[in-house]
Parts: C-alpha cells; structure tokens; sequence
C-alpha cells in the first residue's frame, strides 16, 4: 500500500510503503506526524476513500491542522459518516 503526499499541481513531495497486510485505518497517524514532522506545510487536505474512516481518524484529523475529504458510498457508509461528524462536531474548536 502507498500513501502518496503531492502538491497542488500533482507533483510527488514524498510518500511511504506500506506493508500490504497493514490495515488503512492504521496508516493516518504514521502520515500525519511524519508529514508534521518533516515538511513546513501551510495548507494540506487529506484525501482518502472510507477506509481511513474511523472514530479515531476523524478525531486525529480534527485535531490536526489540516483539512480533510474522506470519500463514502452506500447506505450503510453514509450512516456512519454522519456518525462521525456529529461526533467531530462535538470535540473543542480550534482557534
């Protein structure tokens, strides 16, 4: 599995391997503290299909100074969506 990070235009900025038994769900915080770690980067969006869709990532994502899109698609995966976004909307606001 990769995990590539690009910028604006679709130029490669750097990206990581993933071992292919790794769960996506389990890869966000990796990214996101090696991105933090690594890059001065004001705006990043993050953009991912339903599989990073979990409680903890959309806390981790709220929590992060980035912005985000997280792709969904049938019923039950639109019930979970507004799940988590009630459930985001009620963490503490950023400043």
């Amino acid at each position: 599995m990769i995990g590539p990070v690009v910028t604006e235009q679709g130029f490669p900025v750097t990206f990581r391997v993933f071992e292919g038994n790794q769960l996506d769900q389990k890869t966000l915080q990796e990214m996101v503290q090696d991105l933090q770690k690594r890059f001065s980067i004001r705006r990043c969006i993050w953009v991912s299909d339903a599989g990073l869709l979990t409680e903890a990532n959309v806390k981790l994502l709220e929590e992060s100074p980035y912005e985000y899109i997280l792709g969904m698609g049938g019923a039950e995966n639109r019930k979970a969506l507004k799940e988590a976004i009630a459930k985001a909307r009620a963490l503490p606001q950023r400043a």
